[in-house]
């Protein structure tokens, strides 16, 4: 659990920006809503990782490693539906990511959200995460853990701008590679049934590909269409987490179910 208050003060001693608030923490650590001293305009998400080697003391080089590598992709991957990169920095034993500032996820807004939504609103929420998917497909990228609370949103007026955020478990792939994991990331809701097989089956080589981001994509927008739907409702009645050694150190597979029912009964 990181300590706001002592994130806070690293920051702000830098003597650039003022914190404005803090999101919940997640297993990577938190996010911390900053924006420029004298510039309230200038906003900014820094995406705040503990790199601690577990002695207090020292950083872990493979913790900063994987911080690198998700800075390295939002760097490379500039599109107007992925959310934008600014900088990076390391202060004593925590890695900071800063980038664009949205208003919220999709999960929040559509949890928020109790009307159901017009059609010419789904569809462009349904173009923009299409866009954006697409764009890093085509960059030979693969984001492995596409979900309402990564997509980021902004609201205005009767528009809303989506932005595809957290690449943690965003992995390069170039076509002429076969791509295949020794550890499968990203959250069994949104997995497709080939890839929940191999977990059951303990299978050490698991393939994850662009069509496992597709299959993601087509469960985010059954997630925003619950009205009608009643998706969150039907996921705590009919899914259960699984036991498998391949997912018992993935602190991100603690709240996530798969789909126990046959399809008969769908």
């Amino acid at each position: 659990m990181i300590n706001i208050p002592t994130i806070k003060k690293l920051i702000e001693d830098e003597g650039h920006v003022f914190v404005s608030s803090s999101q919940e923490q997640g297993s990577f650590g938190c996010v911390i809503f900053t924006h420029l001293k004298g510039h309230e305009n200038y906003k900014y998400a820094i995406k705040v990782f503990d790199v601690d080697d577990g002695s207090k003391k020292n950083c872990s080089q493979e913790k900063i490693q994987e911080c690198q590598k998700e800075a390295r992709a939002l760097k490379i991957l500039s599109h107007k539906n992925v959310v934008a990169y600014h900088s990076e920095k390391q202060l004593g034993l925590f890695y900071f990511i800063i980038m664009e500032m949205c208003q919220s996820s999709l999960h929040v807004w559509s949890q928020s959200n109790q009307n159901i939504i017009q059609d010419s609103l789904f569809y462009s929420i349904a173009r923009q995460i299409l866009d954006g998917l697409d764009y890093i497909h085509n960059k030979d990228w693969i984001l492995r853990d596409l979900k309402p609370q990564n997509i980021l949103i902004n609201q205005e007026v009767e528009k809303i701008k989506i932005k595809l955020c957290d690449f943690g478990a965003a992995r390069y792939y170039p076509k002429q590679i076969n791509p295949k994991s020794t550890n499968c990331f990203g959250t069994l809701n949104y997995m497709p049934p080939e890839v929940i097989k191999e977990i059951f089956l303990q299978n050490h080589k698991l393939k994850q590909t662009p069509q496992g981001d597709i299959w993601a994509y087509g469960i985010c927008l059954l997630s925003i269409g619950k009205p009608i739907l009643n998706f969150n409702d039907y996921i705590k009645k009919n899914w259960q987490a699984p036991y498998t050694p391949l997912l018992k150190t993935k602190s991100n597979f603690s709240r996530v179910r798969i789909k126990r029912s046959s399809p008969q009964s769908c």
